[in-house]
């Protein structure tokens, strides 16, 4: 397969990429991933801030105590959401995080004030989609270790994290894991919910990584690799340059566009699962693959609007080649193992807690700056 640069010009040659079939086929299943994926965001429901404290995953993730007591449910999923968005606001508020938020496509000028219209008086706030208040309640939820990553609080003044906090931090992921995404897939009858409840997983999976990290803290032991820092190709994000096509008066031109592409989990976990992190032209790959993949998602959007409602289709095709167990599930033997206390299992739970601040690194930039 080759791609070539539409400028004909000696500093954009071709590129060239020989796929085995499985790993074209997996490359293609990404692809439709990634138009399943956006179908998902697109046409996420909207919620006020009381309904969605009132009816949705907060109710899946509190202190037992309040199972019973729907106010109190409320009372504390708000106080979350309130502080996180808080939180978000002020740190949206660093003048060295501009260029950041810009490479990760987001712009700053137009993010800080939506996060500060979604953090006002709890029965008055606008409605905003609800992967976004999921977003903002995987940050804020101080029981998972979600919001560690976000306040890059897995160390701290008096102490690292020990092993018995780490696999107590994972085991607690995975029961909400259990009790939230995974019930669904042993019945897909109400296939639109499969949908829903399916990409609900992959939205949290894309942004907090955690299965990934499982996985990857697995093959560093197993295959001895080198350790794990923010440069390493395994946990960089990838903002791509891609020349993208728009029509101009009836003409097809191209524009050079920065873009924030996704990480690319199926694909990731293919090369975890054939060990070819510990290739020496993986670094080169990983790089080609993004890019193709980069390439190949603005031309479809160009020329194509993903419209189909047959939510049917969608689930079956999820549950053959998405499925949240297979991608979930292997990934609990590793905390299973750290029971018996094995050296290997020991440094599993030290390369995951690299990769975990690999992904979610400490920076100055990120400190608040005080709100007056």
């Amino acid at each position: 397969m080759a791609w070539e640069s539409a400028r004909n010009d000696s500093s954009h040659s071709a590129l060239q990429i020989d796929f085995d079939m499985i790993e074209f086929e997996t490359l293609i299943d990404q692809l439709v991933f990634d138009i399943l994926y956006n179908k998902y965001r697109n046409d996420s429901p909207q919620f006020t801030l009381l309904a969605y404290c009132t009816n949705c995953i907060c109710h899946d993730w509190l202190n037992p105590t309040y199972e019973n007591n729907l106010h109190d449910i409320s009372k504390v999923c708000h106080s979350w959401m309130r502080k996180q968005l808080k939180r978000e606001v002020a740190i949206h508020n660093n003048p060295g995080l501009r260029e950041e938020s810009k490479r990760l496509g987001r712009n700053p000028d137009w993010y800080l004030p939506y996060l500060q219209k979604m953090n006002i008086p709890y029965k008055q706030s606008e409605t905003k989609p609800k992967i976004l208040w999921d977003y903002i309640y995987y940050n804020g939820n101080e029981a998972l270790i979600t919001s560690k990553q976000f306040k890059r609080s897995f160390r701290n003044q008096s102490r690292n994290y020990t092993k018995s906090d780490m696999v107590n931090l994972f085991n607690d992921y995975d029961s909400f894991i259990n009790k939230r995404f995974m019930q669904p897939a042993k019945d897909a009858k109400d296939a639109k919910s499969y949908f829903e409840i399916s990409m609900d997983f992959y939205h949290l999976e894309i942004y907090k990584r955690i299965d990934f990290i499982y996985g990857l803290a697995k093959k560093m032991t197993d295959m001895n690799l080198r350790a794990i820092d923010r440069t390493h190709f395994a946990v960089q994000r990838f903002n791509f340059s891609v020349l993208c096509p728009y029509n101009k008066d009836g003409l097809i031109e191209f524009t050079e566009k920065s873009k924030y592409y996704r990480p690319m989990i199926f694909l990731e976990k293919y090369w975890q699962e054939t060990g070819q992190f510990t290739h020496d032209l993986f670094r080169f790959l990983w790089y080609k693959h993004h890019f193709i993949r980069a390439k190949t998602l603005e031309l479809f959007y160009y020329n194509y609007v993903f419209s189909s409602e047959d939510y049917d289709e969608m689930a079956i095709f999820i549950h053959d080649y998405y499925n949240v167990l297979s991608y979930h599930e292997p990934n609990k033997i590793w905390v299973q193992n750290d029971k018996h206390g094995s050296q290997a299992a020991t440094m599993r739970i030290t390369n995951a807690l690299k990769i975990n601040e690999a992904l979610f690194w400490d920076s100055e930039k990120r400190k608040p700056v005080p709100l007056t």
